[in-house]
């Protein structure tokens, strides 16, 4: 990878300074004071949501309903994930993407640089189908990936990137932003699940399991190959429902054909984004109008 450099050079006490003007940062944790501006940073403890509008990242706390923006980071945020009490995000520094970390935590702490992606920030947002890409993290494991590779065909990502935290190592995987990790230790019961709804005739997109695996929602597609679908490939409510099937929710006022981003908040809220916004539904089918803004990473 092109290395960019300063370079000094004194001839006869003459000095002629070559620089470039968007030098890479050194890969190292910020440890020193940072601005008073930074130190005005509040506590990201019992944060479980991150919202990413035009660069920029506020947090929520589901547990005390307050928004919490991230004013300790300067670079433009593209996404990110939260893994073991760490929300691990990618900056855009010009056109060059890097791998930041921060603690969710109840003390003050400061962003960290860890790696630079060797990607460009075109390899990570679809402006055609208006997406950007997902980043991956397990919890209890050290890897932290991000996809790349722009599929215009089936309008999402094709390819994965990882970064090994202790090794400080990166390779490169495959896959697509579908199912993504956090259903692999209970993936027998996914498929299960998913089995049992294609037996009784329910075409299920989005299947999503609530964390305590007590629920799951989905979308019900009801009609397919509908050319003014952005994420999912025809219409159809979104439903709730319990894993013995005594408790069943079709929400006919929510098309997820018209959903950017979904996912579990807690045990009983669920979030979705579309055209208008964020927002929070409820097992009940109450919804909420939470933030503007079209993507988030939840801590589930």
């Amino acid at each position: 990878m092109k290395r960019l450099y300063c370079i000094l050079i004194t001839i006869m006490a003459v000095g002629i300074m070559g620089c470039d003007h968007n030098p890479k940062p050194a890969l190292n944790p910020i440890d020193k004071p940072l601005d008073p501006v930074k130190e005005k940073q509040a506590l990201l403890g019992g944060c479980d949501m991150a919202i990413f509008d035009e660069g920029k990242v506020t947090f929520y706390n589901s547990s005390t309903n307050t928004i919490i923006p991230f004013v300790a980071e300067d670079d433009y945020v593209v996404t990110g994930v939260f893994v073991d009490n760490s929300f691990y995000y990618t900056v855009a520094i010009g056109d060059e993407l890097y791998l930041k970390r921060i603690y969710a935590a109840d003390y003050l702490n400061y962003p960290e640089l860890l790696t630079d992606w060797d990607l460009k920030l075109s390899d990570c947002v679809n402006d055609e189908c208006e997406k950007v890409a997902s980043m991956v993290g397990y919890p209890g494991f050290q890897e932290i990936g991000i996809l790349h590779g722009v599929d215009p065909e089936y309008c999402n990502f094709k390819d994965y990137r990882f970064y090994d935290i202790y090794a400080q190592t990166q390779w490169d995987g495959w896959g697509d932003d579908g199912m993504l990790g956090k259903h692999l230790e209970n993936e027998d019961l996914f498929n299960e699940i998913a089995l049992g709804l294609e037996e009784k005739g329910i075409s299920a997109v989005l299947l999503e399991m609530n964390p305590s695996h007590q629920y799951i929602a989905f979308g019900d597609i009801k009609d397919w190959m509908d050319q003014d679908i952005v994420n999912i490939p025809g219409h159809g409510p979104l439903c709730f429902s319990s894993l013995d099937g005594k408790m069943q929710v079709a929400l006919e006022e929510i098309d997820v054909a018209n959903m950017y981003n979904w996912g579990w908040l807690t045990d009983d809220t669920f979030v979705f984004s579309d055209r208008e916004g964020i927002k929070t539904v409820s097992l009940d089918g109450t919804i909420k109008e939470l933030s503007p803004g079209r993507w988030f990473v939840t801590g589930y």
